[in-house]
């Protein structure tokens, strides 16, 4: 008779069955950075290759037994500095490079930030301070000013300025690899994975492969960090928020970020339906690359102009890529995050200003002055506190109160227009007093750079946003004194429903189909085709498939959405028809 398996020697085959039935899966819920679906298994940036954490660093001098010598620790500061500088200038002049690749702009824009907190003589002298003054290392120095820096912008409200602290924490987290010997230790990847860090810098993102990148999944990381934000020009899904210690190497995850899930250890159904969604994205992808080269034109011949909203410089390549007709929103907000507690300078946005206008090729760019208020706060703006702030001081309304600001981005925007197609929009605007306020402003700011002799844009095309419900209903006679016409559906919507778009109790009442919203757009669009004036929709309801042919039909022929969905948009063109009575209109001229 066989001896039976004492049941300790069985529990390691019982325990795998029971894992195998009931399934290891988990969900978590994070926070997206960067859209898409993936499904792969994990390579784990590991503690050996990532930056130190200087929050934990000790000195690597073993001080009880060596003396300091504070011109070496300086000397060896300088050596350091150098050393990474010299990293970064070899990444830079790589991208430099290759700008026609999705991502590499803002890999270089995001390098030469680094190069220039590098520079800075503040940071040198504080570092330097340090050695002298509290008698400590350089690796004690470097934690203890990378601490200070970080602590003080993370305390910031800003989201965009907490972000930033990011970058201050990992290049000193550079500084200090290469002060501890660790410079060289990093992760090699052979082939397709989703990436896992507690936090992974832009510079180590720079050096990875993106082809062999299905997907990157983080601890730690915001939706305006610049590893985020090359992550999405590269179309890599990122989600954060996801625990580090919860991930093992070599386990299978999937991100999904339409449900802001990260699933791992999936269960065989699980991975089998993420795995056929894959492969029809990958096929839609496929098919919209080839609509790239296309123009939107209808069944029935008509062309429609699809433009490009963008936030920020880095985000043009995104527009240029996709072939936008041009840019129809540059949201120019994100100079105020980056200014700090000082108004960004004339000559910083002017340069900024240029380049776009140059990337654009003699395509028009709509530049939105400075849209403040609201839900919109930033550290160099001092707004009172409001019981109604989207009903307050905002928009044009603070802009016009404050010329220390405002007349710095207009005499900007007035010189960059020599370099290309311009068009200035003002943001929320309710009356006819207001246009002309504006435009004497123009004037005004026009005759000041003539005496100063300072070439700027004769013809500069000046328009509105159509955002409130006052403005669409007077829109017949705005039309008479601007240009051109651009719709904010997004708050025109909460506007005319008076419901907070980012308030869940009241989220069933948003609907940017709504009649009454429908109404104000055909009102504002029949106003601009009495006047012969352009008219395009900049709002979220642009991008959205569901409505473009409600949008045609109601004869639009401009819409301006996020580079992404161009595509997406265009392929519901190519198979509409017009519906209205205006159906053999054809491409309006700008």
């Amino acid at each position: 008779m066989p001896m039976r398996k004492k049941p300790y020697k069985r529990l390691p085959n019982l325990l795998t069955n029971y894992k195998s039935k009931i399934g290891m899966e988990k969900r978590i819920t994070g926070n997206v950075l960067s859209d898409g679906l993936c499904v792969g298994y994990i390579v784990k940036w590991t503690d050996d290759s990532a930056p130190l954490d200087y929050k934990k660093a000790q000195a690597a001098e073993e001080r009880q037994q060596t003396l300091l010598n504070e011109d070496a620790e300086c000397d060896r500061f300088h050596e350091v500095k150098n050393a990474v500088a010299a990293k970064l200038t070899s990444l830079l002049s790589c991208t430099e490079n290759s700008t026609a690749v999705a991502g590499d702009a803002e890999k270089t824009e995001i390098i030469r930030s680094y190069i220039t907190i590098l520079n800075d003589p503040e940071l040198e002298n504080d570092v330097v301070q340090r050695i002298r003054e509290q008698k400590v290392f350089l690796t004690e120095a470097l934690t203890l000013t990378a601490q200070e820096y970080t602590d003080d912008m993370s305390a910031l409200e800003d989201e965009y300025l907490k972000q930033r602290a990011q970058d201050f924490e990992q290049l000193f987290a550079m500084l200090l690899s290469y002060a501890s010997g660790n410079a060289q230790k990093k992760v090699c990847i052979k082939k397709p994975c989703i990436l896992a860090a507690k936090a992974l810098s832009p510079i180590d993102l720079s050096e990875i492969n993106k082809n062999l990148l299905l997907g990157i999944i983080c601890e730690e990381g915001g939706k305006t960090s610049h590893t985020a934000i090359i992550a999405r020009s590269y179309a890599i899904p990122m989600i954060s928020g996801i625990p580090y210690a919860e991930i093992q190497e070599k386990d299978k995850a999937v991100i999904d970020t339409e449900r802001k899930l990260c699933v791992l250890n999936p269960e065989a159904a699980t991975a089998s339906f993420y795995t056929e969604k894959t492969v029809q994205l990958q096929k839609e992808k496929e098919y919209f690359n080839t609509l790239v080269e296309q123009r939107a034109v209808t069944e029935n011949g008509v062309h429609i102009e699809l433009m490009a909203n963008i936030g920020s410089v880095q985000e043009v390549s995104r527009a240029v890529a996709q072939r936008a007709d041009g840019i129809g929103l540059f949201r120019t907000e994100f100079l105020l995050s980056e200014a700090g507690t000082d108004f960004p300078s004339e000559e910083n946005q002017f340069k900024i200003y240029r380049a776009v206008l140059q990337a654009m090729d003699g395509k028009s760019v709509t530049i939105r002055t400075f849209d403040i208020g609201g839900d919109k706060v930033y550290p160099c703006v001092h707004l009172p506190r409001e019981e109604n702030p989207f009903l307050g001081w905002r928009g044009i309304r603070y802009c016009t109160d404050n010329i220390k600001l405002f007349f710095p981005q207009l005499r900007a925007l007035l010189r960059a227009a020599v370099y290309g197609n311009l068009y200035i929009m003002f943001p929320m605007i309710t009356t006819e007093e207001e246009v002309k306020n504006l435009l004497s402003l123009v004037e005004r700011i026009k005759k000041d750079l003539h005496k100063e002799k300072i070439p700027f844009g004769q013809n500069v095309k000046i328009g509105i946003m159509i955002e409130t419900p006052a403005a669409a209903l007077i829109a017949h006679t705005l039309a008479q004194s601007v240009d051109f016409f651009s719709i904010g559906t997004n708050d025109l919507t909460q506007y005319t429903l008076a419901a907070d778009r980012n308030n869940a109790k009241v989220a069933h009442l948003y609907r940017e189909n709504h009649p009454a919203v429908l109404q104000l757009i055909k009102m504002t669009i029949d106003a601009g085709k009495k006047y012969k004036k352009h008219v395009c929709v900049c709002g979220e309801m642009a991008g959205n498939p569901l409505f473009t042919q409600s949008l045609l039909n109601l004869g639009l022929r401009c819409f301006s959405m996020t580079p992404a969905n161009i595509q997406k948009i265009k392929k519901e063109i190519l198979s509409a028809k017009i519906m209205d009575a205006d159906k053999k209109q054809k491409k309006e001229v700008r």
